[in-house]
């Protein structure tokens, strides 16, 4: 007697449930600061991160780093998203930067020292807010 065999294949995401919960995603705009101690230097964050994401009840954080973009779709593929998951309790600078901790960002991010001037440029803050540095006449 031969059985017959009945083969369904269903292509549907699968995903974990940590990451269910919509990440609210930010980029990362890095600015020019005076140091404390004179106007002769400013300091630079020097981190590679670009974009950050994450959930308030979730456990993980998501980082892009720079030369990556964001992809577009409202579901990703993991093995064509260039992101990097990680777990919030682990103390990287993407979590100082999220919890906002001054203390835990200096010690777990990089800033570069330079000397003054500052360099010229305009930075988008939002959609239409510009700050424009070392600029003095338009």
């Amino acid at each position: 007697m031969v059985g017959n065999v009945l083969f369904i294949i269903i292509d549907a995401p699968v995903t974990n449930d940590t990451l269910k919960q919509a990440f609210s995603v930010y980029e990362l705009t890095r600015l020019p600061l005076p140091t404390p101690e004179t106007d002769r230097f400013y300091s630079l964050l020097s981190t590679e991160i670009k974009y950050i994401g994450f959930n308030r009840d979730s456990e993980i954080i998501m980082q892009i780093r720079d030369g990556q973009n964001l992809p577009t779709p409202d579901v990703w593929l993991l093995t064509d998203v260039p992101a990097l998951f990680f777990d919030r309790a682990k103390s990287t600078c993407a979590s100082a930067l999220i919890a906002g901790d001054l203390t835990d960002i200096k010690a777990l991010c990089r800033y570069g020292i330079y000397k003054t001037p500052y360099p010229r440029g305009i930075i988008c803050l939002f959609d239409n807010t510009f700050l424009f540095t070392n600029i003095s006449v338009l």
